[in-house]
Order: structure tokens, then C-alpha cells, then sequence
């Protein structure tokens, strides 16, 4: 069934007693009140337990539902990420985790709640608080491009200096002979450099 699907172990391991010895551990490790006996067989349900899954997902909703304090929620929300999903797994598990896919899913989650950040704390002129927004998020996706840009705009609109910082952080991360920076990224700096800050004068 899905729980035997589910289980990270070779298949011709998935026989019931080996479910039976993976659910006793579990209840052993979180407490009989969170996963209370089966009524049915094969039907557990783990209850009074939490994930930072499941509060991130919690407050990008509830940033959605409550604009007035939606740079809030995003921001506790991108507290969580502490890296990129199952990145610590031992060799060759949790594989289901990519075939769902539960990690993509997650990534995109932090991505795009990074960026929604990110804009709001721009028109807010809280560059600090873009770039943060962007870092948190490029612990879980590195090296993704809106995250990048938005590390570079909020560079730009603080000032040449931080501008220049952002940039200089940026190309660090690609260090690769074949691992470039975005050309794309590199004309967005490029163009930014070039405008006239509002103490110079257009030559």
C-alpha cells in the first residue's frame, strides 16, 4: 500500500514485520500520543506532530490571506529554510522524496515566497530585508536566478557599495570552469554600474 510504498528501504525489504518494526520505532521516538495504535490495519496517522514543511506552507498561507501582515509571515516562514531539502540524507535515500516530487515542490515554495518577500520589502525601500530574503532562500536553491537578481536589485537601490558587495558575492558562488555567472545577471550589473548615481552628472 502507500505506506509500504513510502518506506525508504529496498523493496524486497518491505514485508510486513519490517512496517510493523519501522512504525514501533517511530512510536518509540515521538511519543504513543502522536501515533496512536492502527483502529484498522495498515491505517496510522501521525497526530500532534509538526514539520518545518508544514508551518512554512501554514504561513506563506496566511501571508496570502492577511496582506497587512504579510512580510511577517513570509519572513518567519523563510526562517526555517536551513538548507536545501534532504541535502544531509545518507547515500541513495529518501530517493522518494525527489520521485514525488516532495523537494521540488518545497524549492519552489521557498523560491517564490523569497521573492514575493523580496518585492514587498523593495517597494517598502527595506533592502535589507530583500537581501535577506534572497540569501534565505538561495540556502535551499543555490545559484537560482530571480533569487540572484533580486540580491542584485536590492544591492542597487541601498547604493553603489552594496551594490558592488552583492556582486562580489555572486561571482564567488560560481567558481567552476564550466560554472558561469548568468549573462544575463552579468548585463543586469553591468547596467546598474552605469547609471548615474544623483551625485553624478550624465557626461
Amino acid at each position: 500500500g502507500v505506506l509500504r510504498d513510502a518506506l525508504d528501504v529496498g523493496r524486497d525489504e518491505r514485508t510486513e514485520e519490517t512496517i510493523r518494526n519501522y512504525i514501533n520505532n517511530l512510536r518509540r521516538a515521538i511519543g504513543s500520543d502522536h501515533l496512536p495504535d492502527a483502529k484498522k490495519a495498515g491505517r496510522y496517522k501521525i497526530v500532534g506532530v509538526s514539520t518545518d514543511e508544514a508551518r512554512f506552507r501554514a504561513l506563506v498561507t496566511k501571508a496570502a490571506t492577511d496582506p497587512g501582515l504579510a512580510m511577517e509571515h513570509l519572513a518567519t516562514a523563510l526562517s526555517l529554510v536551513r538548507g536545501e531539502p534532504f541535502a544531509n540524507r545518507p547515500a541513495g535515500r529518501y530517493a522518494w522524496a525527489y520521485e514525488r516530487p516532495v523537494a521540488t515542490s518545497l524549492v519552489n515554495h521557498v523560491r517564490t515566497s523569497a521573492i514575493k518577500l523580496g518585492d514587498l520589502a523593495l517597494e517598502a525601500s527595506n533592502t535589507a530585508l530583500a537581501t535577506w530574503a534572497a540569501e534565505q532562500a538561495l540556502r535551499a536553491c543555490p545559484k537560482e536566478f530571480e533569487l540572484l537578481e533580486l540580491k542584485l536589485r536590492a544591492g542597487a537601490l541601498a547604493g553603489r557599495g552594496s551594490l558592488n558587495r552583492a556582486w562580489v558575492e555572486i561571482t564567488k558562488s560560481f567558481q567552476g570552469p564550466d560554472d558561469k555567472v548568468p549573462p544575463e545577471l552579468a548585463a543586469f550589473y553591468e547596467a546598474e554600474v552605469r547609471k548615474p548615481r544623483p551625485h553624478q552628472t550624465v557626461d
